[in-house]
């Protein structure tokens, strides 16, 4: 039989705010082209700065009157050379890196790395742009012989991939930007560089009870050693391809995304695929076509969210990188959507407690099986809506909640249409209020059928789905 189409975007975009973007008239725009998530990266500007920018962000969503989350990406802890004047190295020629810098030897902000790297390890700098081979250490210095040739440039980051740090996952820097978030009432915190669960149990234990969700970034090796314990202490996962890349072999990174995702996917966890996605539009107006395959291919895996980083931060064409991202996703998504249809559909395998698994499963054969226009879920603390993105079901999910925050947070959500109402407390005007914003929105006409799922009448009080799934005909209001 014939199934409702999704008419909306399913795939959510994450972009960043900087100054091609960073006033109300900016983020209006890029909320009207498409993006879901607004991203404030902590790596750049001061904390004094990042605050006119969120000002200006959140009068831009005031005005787009539609709920877009705030994510805060923390810097981590990033070991970069001191200051000299820019030289150029050839293939073959030596580097000294001391503990101090004295004439040709140069200093880095992380004193241990003379005590923890060893003769052999690889030392890469600028994101691997330069590549050197550590041939002797000392107890005050290391030689390092070039293996490529370039400008050696103040101030560039410094990759370790072969060496076990002692460096700790949240500077004090990170401390300050999370005090920051928690007052300034940020809905997802980035962790960058995490290696261990722990790191995202340390991050969690300084939100003090705020209801920030955590991202951790996968970005270093040995956090695929503990992959699955990461997923299960974070909200969501950041698959940054960037320093990955930098530290592993680049073949190897589409077989961890696609990994990371299934894994994410199996979780019931957000995976968020980022870096350098549509990187040309930071000058050009139209992606390569390498790009476009690119983004198509994480949605074709099943990510939850594509990010635009410099693209919209710094880039000539914000709004465009917004639109071509939508685009693709709305396009590959209808291809998802014709394939789905052209076979048995199968419910998705996911993690779901036992007293949801039911309704949950109900909801899913309903979705798939009748004519359905929506689903609309009452959502108070977002449990039935990340319930209802797990299913991936072939209709938009309208998640009703009364909570600002909650509105927000489930902005990230795969396939989630968040909306900001007053809730009733008595089920038949519950029902009254489903049908009028349904109208409003253009989300259903009259005669087409919703399921509605949630705590009708309670408010979405239980932690759980609460047994309750109605079938209702929209009616002219």
């Amino acid at each position: 039989m014939t199934r409702t189409l999704m008419p909306l975007v399913a795939t959510k975009v994450i972009a960043t705010v900087g100054p091609a973007c960073d006033t109300p008239e900016g983020v209006t725009s890029l909320i009207h082209h498409g993006v879901d998530v607004l991203r404030l990266n902590f790596s750049h500007g001061t904390l004094d700065g990042h605050a006119k920018t969120l000002a200006a962000a959140r009068q831009g969503i005031a005005q787009s009157e539609r709920p877009i989350a705030i994510l805060g990406d923390l810097c981590g802890p990033k070991i970069r050379l001191g200051d000299f004047e820019t030289r150029p190295i050839e293939p073959g020629q030596s580097l000294m890196i001391g503990r101090e810098a004295t004439g040709d030897v140069l200093d880095t902000n992380y004193d241990p790395l003379i005590d923890e790297i060893e003769t052999g390890h690889r030392l890469l700098i600028d994101d691997g742009a330069l590549r050197f081979l550590v041939v002797e250490k000392n107890d005050d210095t290391i030689k390092c012989r070039c293996i490529n040739g370039g400008e050696l440039k103040r101030r560039k980051g410094v990759n370790l991939p072969d060496t076990r740090l002692s460096l700790p996952t949240l500077t004090d820097r990170d401390r300050e930007c999370v005090d920051w978030a928690i007052e300034h009432q940020l809905d997802y915190l980035a962790l960058s560089f995490v290696r261990h669960a722990s790191d995202i149990t340390e991050l969690r234990s300084l939100l003090r009870g705020a209801p920030i969700h955590l991202v951790a970034k996968i970005e270093k090796p040995e956090a695929l050693h503990e992959i699955d314990a990461i997923i299960h202490e974070s909200d969501a996962i950041m698959i940054a391809r960037g320093d990955l890349g930098v530290e592993m072999d680049l073949a190897d990174v589409p077989i961890i995304q696609k990994d990371l995702i299934r894994r994410c996917r199996a979780a019931g966890k957000p995976a968020i695929v980022a870096t350098q996605m549509l990187q040309s539009m930071v000058d050009s107006s139209s992606p390569t076509r390498a790009e476009v395959s690119d983004v198509a291919n994480a949605i074709f895996d099943g990510t939850d969210a594509v990010m635009l980083s410099g693209e919209t931060a710094v880039g000539k064409h914000p709004d465009k990188a917004v639109s071509t991202m939508d685009h693709i996703a709305a396009e590959i998504e209808r291809t998802l959507q014709d394939d789905a249809q052209s076979g048995e559909p199968t419910m998705p395998q996911v993690d779901i407690r036992e007293q949801d698994a039911t309704l949950a499963r109900g909801a899913w054969q309903m979705a798939h099986w009748m004519e359905i226009a929506a689903v609309v879920v009452f959502s108070r603390g977002g449990t039935n809506a990340r319930i209802m993105s797990k299913l991936r079901l072939p209709v938009p999910v309208v998640a009703l909640t009364s909570d600002t925050g909650n509105a927000g947070r489930m902005s990230m959500y795969y396939g989630i249409v968040p909306l900001l109402v007053h809730i009733p407390t008595r089920t038949s005007q519950q029902i009254g209020m489903v049908n009028d914003v349904l109208l409003e929105r253009g989300l259903a006409k009259i005669g087409q059928r919703v399921l509605i799922i949630g705590a009708i009448a309670a408010g979405d009080m239980a932690p759980h789905i609460s047994n309750a799934i109605m079938i209702h005909e929209i009616v002219d209001s």
